[in-house]
Formats: structure tokens, C-alpha cells, sequence
């Protein structure tokens, strides 16, 4: 990548705050989660647990995430249940209900008990919802935390070697 001020070029132009905040973001108490299609949601020892109900798609949701169109940086922690193995396939991100290919907004991840953190870039297509699920669901369980949306597009690079006195004085 190309990096202008030690900044990487992609990651110059985007915003370093992130739109989840508070409770929503490290499960220090009760935020906004809540449950989606039949999954049932509770903070627990400071991450957000996420019980899948048996059927298609269930999970969490958080509301008012992202504007439709626009790109974001996602970043969270996940694992699974002591026990419950690895869970394959966990979708992370917006709309994961409508895979078709003109609509992806979502990543899918492979869940293990030690772990795993999720970084990844996508456009909001859809209704605002973020969204941790699974689509065939068994009645798994598994754990986020550490939840960061960052927004990505341009914001202001103000570069000192564009300082001079015609332009900022």
C-alpha cells in the first residue's frame, strides 16, 4: 500500500472514531444489542453472549449502525463456547440475511473457543442493522467484544508541505 505521512493510504482518509461506543462496544453493561429472529442476546462477564435459536438465521443486532452506501471498517472479537467447538460460518456486518452477490455487506468467520478477531471492510447495503448471526443454527453459542465501526471516506489530510503563504495564512 501506498502510505502518505506514515499513514497507509487506505486508511488515510477514513475516520479514527468509532461509530459503537460504550456498552455497545466492550460489554461493560447493558447497551443496545438485541436479540434477532429467535436468537437471544445477555452480557455476560463483559462480552456480549449470543445464543442462536434452531432454524435459519438467528443472532444479535445492533440498530442504527451505518448509512446505506457508505463504506466501514469492522472490527470485533468472537469465540465460541467453552465446548461448543468451532462454529463455521458466523456472518458479521449488515443485510446477512440476503446473500445474494449484488447485496454482500457482511463477512463470514469460522468461530473457535480460543478465539478469533474480525478486521474487515464493507459498504452498508440495507437497513442499518449490524449484525452477528449465524444462518443454519443448532442452538450454538458464541461471544463478541471489543465491537469498532469506524467510518471510511474522506475527511480532512492536512499535509504541512501544502503550508505555505498563499494558501494558509
Amino acid at each position: 500500500d501506498l502510505i502518505s505521512g506514515n499513514i497507509p493510504f487506505k486508511w488515510q482518509y477514513g475516520s479514527q472514531t468509532s461509530i459503537v461506543t460504550g456498552t455497545d462496544s466492550d460489554f461493560s453493561g447493558a447497551g443496545n444489542w438485541i436479540d434477532w429472529s429467535g436468537g437471544s442476546v445477555a452480557v455476560s462477564a463483559g462480552e456480549l453472549q449470543i445464543t442462536l435459536e434452531t432454524g435459519t438465521y438467528s443472532g444479535g443486532q445492533l440498530a442504527s449502525v451505518g448509512t446505506n452506501g457508505k463504506k466501514y471498517r469492522v472490527k470485533m472479537d468472537l469465540r465460541s463456547d467453552a465446548g461448543e467447538g468451532d462454529i463455521a460460518n458466523v456472518l458479521v456486518g449488515w443485510n446477512v440475511n440476503t446473500p445474494a452477490d449484488d447485496n454482500i455487506s457482511f463477512q463470514k468467520f469460522t468461530v473457535t473457543e480460543a478465539g478469533i478477531s474480525a478486521d474487515f471492510e464493507v459498504t452498508v447495503k440495507g437497513d442499518g442493522y449490524l449484525r452477528a448471526a449465524l444462518e443454519t443454527c443448532t442452538g450454538q453459542i458464541f461471544f463478541i467484544d471489543n465491537v469498532f465501526v469506524y467510518p471510511l471516506g474522506a475527511v480532512a489530510l492536512y499535509d504541512q508541505s501544502s503550508i505555505t503563504a498563499n494558501n494558509w495564512f
